[in-house]
């Protein structure tokens, strides 16, 4: 991994991708001396409380703690205001957390060198840069700091990393990853009965043999193909349908405008999509009831055909009632 990831100095495990996000943020605060954290509205960073925290969730609805909100600032993606908001919260910010592509928001990719900014952004008042690279890891070597020329200060890192079995990992500066030494007085606390277990190590280090260079380009090529064709077939039906996506990650999504943001993907039809997903699994493919679609690299070409077939079908079958 840190041969993989030029940004990565010194890297620790944990048993998800949740709780290496939680104990990278713990790290950011003990180093900059600052509490304050900032999240993208609507992005997902695990089951921590401050991950979980966005401008549509109430504390006491869903247990989070009641003083969250002291510690978690909301910034937007893709959206100019969160440079004014980093601004105004200069000095109490210990980290800024966004993913790599926004995921479970939608497949968002970032737009107009909107992760550079707010990299440089993060240089200039001293704030921990953390890229969330769970889901984004992906797409290339090296993940989404590769394709968009980041050197995140800290990078959490989970899923793909672990071939199927349960692993997460942080990893980034060596000055930053130094509050962990445990040789060191005052060190944070960070241990875990499995922890980067051999077996996930093992099951890891065969994923990243196998998953890179050729592999990597050829699945975000089906990846890219499959979008269009399912674009085509909206297309064709005239539905009021929008495929977001990069790669081998893909977003259907019942709206029929741009979706630059989480707000875009919030005013979409959600009765609809569910409607879709429900025939689809009918037809024998399932995705997730949010539209969200990640290849493998197991799929066949006849299995491609096959999905694309259903979705001909499924938006044949249902094209009255989805207008």
């Amino acid at each position: 991994m840190i041969d993989r990831i030029p940004s990565i100095d010194i890297v620790r495990f944990s048993t998800s991708g949740t709780e290496a996000i939680q104990t990278a943020l713990r790290g950011a605060r003990v180093f900059t001396g600052r509490n304050l954290i900032m999240k993208m509205d609507g992005s997902y960073h695990g089951s921590g409380d401050i991950a979980e925290y966005d401008s549509f969730v109430s504390p006491v609805r869903k247990g989070l703690s009641p003083h969250i909100d002291k510690e978690v600032v909301i910034g937007y993606f893709n959206d100019e205001r969160t440079f004014q908001i980093i601004d105004q919260y200069k000095d109490q910010l210990a980290a800024v957390i966004v993913e790599g592509v926004m995921g479970a928001a939608g497949i968002i990719p970032p737009e107009n060198g909107f992760l550079n900014q707010l990299q440089e952004k993060c240089r200039q008042y001293g704030i921990v840069f953390i890229l969330d690279e769970v889901i984004s890891f992906r797409l290339a070597n090296a993940g989404a700091q590769e394709i968009y020329g980041l050197e995140p200060d800290i990078t959490t890192l989970g899923k793909v990393v672990g071939g199927g079995m349960a692993v997460g990992a942080f990893g980034g500066r060596a000055d930053i990853m130094s509050v962990f030494n445990p040789s060191k007085p005052n060190a944070v606390h960070h241990s875990g009965t499995f922890a980067g277990t051999p077996i996930a190590a093992a099951a890891g280090i065969a994923m990243l043999k196998k998953y890179q260079g050729e592999t990597i380009i050829h699945l975000n090529e089906k990846g890219n193909q499959f979008a269009e064709d399912l674009k085509d077939l909206i297309y064709e039906y005239n539905l009021p349908l929008t495929v977001t996506h990069i790669g081998s990650l893909l977003n259907l999504h019942a709206i029929d405008t741009p979706i630059k943001t989480v707000d875009d993907v919030r005013r979409g039809n959600q009765t609809v999509l569910q409607a879709i997903q429900l025939a689809m699994l009918n037809e024998g493919v399932f995705f997730p009831k949010r539209g969200m679609m990640s290849l493998s690299t197991a799929i066949t070409t006849d299995e491609f055909e096959f999905v694309l077939a259903m979705f001909d079908r499924v938006f044949k079958k249902y094209s009255m009632f989805i207008e």
